[in-house]
Parts: C-alpha cells; sequence; structure tokens
C-alpha cells in the first residue's frame, strides 16, 4: 500500500509538472516563432503614438496585487491602409514589473511622435512589431517551460525508484 502511494504521489506530481511545462510551452512558443520570422519581413516608417505603462492587479490571497506593463503603440501604413502596432516585441504583454518607473525604463527608447520602423507580416500586415528578432519576452517562459520539464522527469525517475 506505502509503495502505491507513493508512486500514486509522483506521477500526479508528474503529471502537474507536465502540465506546467506544456501550458508556459503553449505561451512562449508563438512569440519565438513569430520573433524569427520577423527578422525578414518587410518594414515601413511609423509614429509612436502611446508610450505608457499599463498598471493591472491580481487578487491574491485577498490582497490586491499591482504590477505593470510597458506599452507602445504606433501607427504605420501599409498599401494605403492605416494600421496600428500594438506591440513592441512578440509575447511583450508578458513582461511585467513591480514598479511604473521599470516598465517605463524597458521602452525609454520610445517617444510619442517619433518616427520608427514598424516590421509587418507581408501575408497578414496588421501583425507588426516594433522590435524584429526580439525573443527576450519570451525566454522567462520557455525557461520556465524547461525547469517544469526536468521535475517531471525527475519525479518520473522517483516513481520508477520507488517501485525498485
Amino acid at each position: 500500500m506505502k509503495l502505491f502511494i507513493s508512486l500514486l504521489f509522483f506521477l500526479i506530481l508528474a503529471g502537474v509538472f507536465l502540465w506546467q511545462s506544456y501550458r508556459l510551452l503553449k505561451r512562449s512558443l508563438p512569440g519565438l516563432r513569430d520573433a524569427q520570422a520577423s527578422r525578414s519581413w518587410p518594414s515601413v516608417p511609423g509614429t509612436v503614438t502611446i508610450v505608457s505603462s499599463r498598471a493591472e492587479w491580481v487578487n491574491v490571497r485577498r490582497k490586491n496585487l499591482s504590477y505593470f506593463r510597458p506599452w507602445v503603440q504606433s501607427t504605420y501604413t501599409v498599401n494605403g491602409q492605416a494600421l496600428v502596432c500594438e506591440r513592441f516585441a512578440f509575447n511583450d504583454h508578458l513582461i511585467s514589473t513591480g514598479t511604473k518607473k521599470d516598465a517605463e525604463d524597458r521602452i525609454k527608447s520610445y517617444q510619442v511622435g517619433q518616427t520608427v520602423q514598424v516590421y509587418y507580416d507581408p501575408t497578414e500586415p496588421q501583425k507588426s512589431v516594433l522590435e524584429p528578432g526580439n525573443i527576450s519576452p519570451s525566454m522567462s517562459s520557455l525557461v520556465g517551460a524547461v525547469i517544469f520539464f526536468g521535475l517531471a522527469l525527475l519525479q518520473f525517475v522517483l516513481a520508477f525508484l520507488a517501485i525498485k
């Protein structure tokens, strides 16, 4: 009975870690893929319209915790169609900081009214970015996925050792 409980415990933990690894990979891989593809996208001049940090809150154990996300918006035109770029890097929505200043420091190189190059997907011109090839916002999720996958493997090994 003890062996069964130990085995079940390790396998449940392995399942939880695998699920978390999957969720983090699902979150980071599209941004990594788009960042890589954006290196070869054409660009057009655009104008920065918003540089700000967005305050967001999450309720944890009845406490409201706040964090800040950097936000850059720009306008650009492709084939006579006016479009809006909502990101400076793919997965930039994953960037969160504890203070407004830290979020604003991340985007201090952008100023409202500044002319920037906007890189867009030639097949979907509304898909655009200011920093092509920037994978840094996706890296924390990817590293987390690898860590959880490693923990899942460890649980499988511990389950195997419990059988012996």
